[in-house]
Formats: C-alpha cells, sequence, structure tokens
C-alpha cells in the first residue's frame, strides 16, 4: 500500500464495491495517510542528520550537559565542607539531614531540564519551529511555576518535612534554617 495513491486506492473497482466504503474506509485512508506521513517525515530526518552517527560529535554535545549534572550534584558536597570546616558538628549534621532531600530534587529537574533539552534538540533538528518554541516555552514556565510552588512549600513547610524524614532533634531548628535558606534560592 505504500507505493499506492489515494486515488489508486480509491479508483480500485474491489475496494469501491467492498464493505469498506463509507465512513469506515474514510478513517482507513485518514490513518493511512497520517502513516505515510511520519513514515516519510523520519526518512527525511535520518537523510539530514547523518551527521549525528559521528561518535565525536555526540561526544561535544553531551559534554556540557555532564559537567553541569555534576555541578549541580557538587553544590551540596560543596556545603558540606565548608560547614564542617568551620561551623561545628551539629551544623554538618543539619546540612548532612538534607542532603538526600536536595539529591532528589536537584535529580528530578535535572530529568525534567534533560527531556526539554531532548524535545528541543528534535524539533531544532527537524525545522519544526513553532513546536520548538511551545517546547521552550513550556519548559520556562514550568521552571518557573515550580520554581515559585517548590520556594512557597519548602519555607512554608521545612519543619514538617524534615521530621517527616525523621531528622534528629538536636539539629532540626538548624536543619530548617538549611532547608529554608535552599527553597528560598530555587526562584
Amino acid at each position: 500500500l505504500e507505493t499506492l495513491s489515494t486515488t489508486d486506492i480509491l479508483s480500485d473497482k474491489n475496494i469501491k464495491d467492498s464493505a469498506l466504503k463509507g465512513v469506515p474506509f474514510l478513517y482507513f485512508l485518514t490513518v493511512f495517510q497520517e502513516v505515510s506521513h511520519d513514515a516519510e517525515r523520519k526518512e527525511n530526518l535520518r537523510d539530514r542528520h547523518a551527521a549525528w552517527r559521528d561518535p565525536a560529535e555526540a561526544a561535544a554535545l553531551r559534554r556540557p550537559l555532564t559537567l553541569s549534572t555534576m555541578l549541580q550534584l557538587l553544590f551540596n558536597a560543596a556545603d558540606v565542607v565548608v560547614v564542617g570546616r568551620w561551623a561545628g558538628d551539629n551544623s554538618l549534621a543539619a546540612v548532612g539531614s538534607n542532603t538526600s532531600l536536595i539529591a532528589l530534587l536537584t535529580n528530578m529537574f535535572l530529568g525534567l531540564s534533560i527531556g526539554a533539552n531532548i524535545l528541543a534538540a528534535r524539533y531544532f533538528g527537524a525545522h519544526e519551529d513553532e513546536e520548538l518554541s511551545k517546547t521552550v516555552h513550556t519548559s520556562i514556565l514550568l521552571s518557573l511555576y515550580s520554581g515559585v510552588f517548590l520556594t512557597v512549600v519548602g519555607i512554608l513547610g521545612a519543619r514538617t518535612i524534615l521530621i517527616w524524614m525523621q531528622c534528629p532533634a538536636n539539629v532540626l531548628d538548624l536543619a530548617t534554617l538549611y532547608l529554608r535558606i535552599y527553597f528560598a534560592g530555587m526562584t
């Protein structure tokens, strides 16, 4: 069927006289045209992006994303080092009490940003400017809304979150202060 055009299919006497004519047949033609269009689009993308098969180019594109991920994950580790050196044991325990929550949030947002980058790269490579624009604007709005939401929830609920995480009572006040400062920096 891939080599036949819509007019070839409609002019076939067997199909005109069969039970497929009418609404079900029109549905079939619609689905057939969409499948043909998708296959054609994939073929065009494959031809246009033969350069992506070069491992050196792929590595060059992965490098900034990998480095930014590593820097994000080292952010809390730097706090642990600084606080441990100059602030004392309770302060270090307070920062350490927040490490798992901060790692969870960091990894969640890194995953969202990687997904947005993949979609943006796909639409950019396919020269689908409208879809690229929608993807970029949606990711910006999602970042802003989630940042404001997490800031408010984090500042107001920091103590409750830490109690749920079974933070030790002797460092709960310091851990709450650190977490509130961290959440205030999310927007």
